[in-house]
């Protein structure tokens, strides 16, 4: 039954868009769609942005835009090694690097905690303001705690 609901969607959406790539408004909005597409390929905004030094580089304008970015770039090459090794030695670094590698990583303690922290805010906050509990709100926190104690990494890379 689903396999002759889908077939026949599909083949109506088939036929549809046979239909309507033979139509004249197809036509017209193809026509202009490829003209914006050309003039935006062609314009100065994109030849900058993709050629970037390459295609400007004689230029005053691109001097007066490349000069803070190659003044940190100086910099950078000059301060790498010190300030790598500053990196690595670093407290809050790493803590950084973990945060984010616990965020990208689906860690389920890491989302727990951020679900009962926002729900446990959210909850004060709430009756602090006269509105009492909210019981959906308690829930979220439940599960939060839930997903606190769990500690399940779906990712697995870790």
């Amino acid at each position: 039954m689903n396999s002759l609901i889908i077939t026949s969607f599909v083949t109506f959406i088939n036929a549809f868009k046979a239909k309507f790539t033979e139509s004249r408004l197809w036509h017209i909005i193809n026509t202009v769609y490829n003209t914006i597409s050309r003039w935006w390929r062609e314009s100065v905004v994109m030849a900058f942005a993709e050629g970037g030094k390459a295609t400007v580089a004689g230029s005053k304008i691109a001097r007066v835009l490349y000069l803070p970015f190659d003044i940190l770039e100086f910099i950078a090459k000059k301060l790498h090694k010190t300030v790598s090794k500053g990196i690595e030695d670093s407290i809050i670094c790493e803590l950084g690097r973990q945060y984010v590698h616990n965020f990208m990583a689906l860690n389920t303690r890491f989302w727990g905690v951020m679900l009962l922290s926002a729900t446990v805010v959210f909850e004060a906050m709430h009756i602090v303001f006269g509105r009492g509990l909210n019981i959906y709100i308690a829930v979220l926190a439940a599960v939060g705690a839930i997903l606190t104690v769990m500690n399940y990494n779906f990712t697995g890379f870790c």
